[in-house]
């Protein structure tokens, strides 16, 4: 037997182990290295589109994102106060509620980062829900800690009729907000995931590809 027969034997082997293209993508700890998921504290980040860095992209992406999102909630909060007849300024109403968005973007790549250590899979999921849980309350508690100086700050309504404490203040943001964080970190770990089987899915894609090329030529 000749040589470019044997290759064609070990490609058409391989091509037989070779998940078709159309099954489905495991659902392993690997499976949830996401594309936009990295690590924060390292400056390397996963390698993309023939090894390119992309790491510059995320952070441009999870930054674009929270500050286009501050934007919006801030120019929401203002025009809902001027059409109840409420003048206040414009650059406190939308600097308060704006700013208080963007502690988002140092705690999307801590996310991203345990999304894929503590991955949510069908048999994992009870096990990992405390640690998501018990992440996604500190940094609620962090973002409602400096929302509240922002406002302390900003007084965009100004002083208040009744002085409220630091603590009176957390506590009421806290309970009347933090369902809207609890969406929010779930929503990063979804949108983190669904990436990641895209890609891991071209990936397939393109190596199966190239294995049937490679079995063309070798025939």
């Amino acid at each position: 037997m000749s040589v470019p027969c044997l290759d064609a034997l070990n490609l058409q082997r391989q091509m037989k182990e070779w998940p078709g293209r159309n099954a489905c993508l495991p659902c392993d700890p690997e499976a949830m290295q996401s594309s936009i998921s990295f690590n924060p504290l390292s400056s390397e980040a996963p390698a993309l589109d023939g090894g390119q860095n992309r790491g510059w992209l995320k952070w441009a992406i999870i930054c674009g994102f929270w500050i286009l999102f501050g934007i919006l909630n801030g120019t929401q909060l203002f025009l809902g106060v001027r059409l109840e007849g409420t003048h206040i300024s414009f650059w406190r109403a939308f600097g308060t509620d704006s700013l208080s968005w963007l502690i988002w973007i140092p705690a999307t790549p801590i996310v991203l980062a345990l999304g894929r250590r503590f991955p949510v899979e069908r048999k994992t999921w009870l096990r990992v829900f405390p640690v998501h849980l018990i992440a996604c309350v500190l940094i609620s508690a962090v973002h409602f800690a400096f929302a509240t100086c922002v406002y302390l700050t900003l007084l965009p309504f100004g002083p208040p009729r009744r002085p409220q404490s630091f603590f009176e203040m957390f506590s009421g943001r806290a309970i009347s907000q933090f369902h809207q964080d609890l969406l929010i970190y779930g929503a990063i770990i979804g949108v983190s995931y669904a990436v990641s089987y895209y890609f891991r899915f071209r990936e397939r894609e393109f190596r199966a590809s190239q294995l049937e090329n490679q079995l063309v030529q070798a025939q």
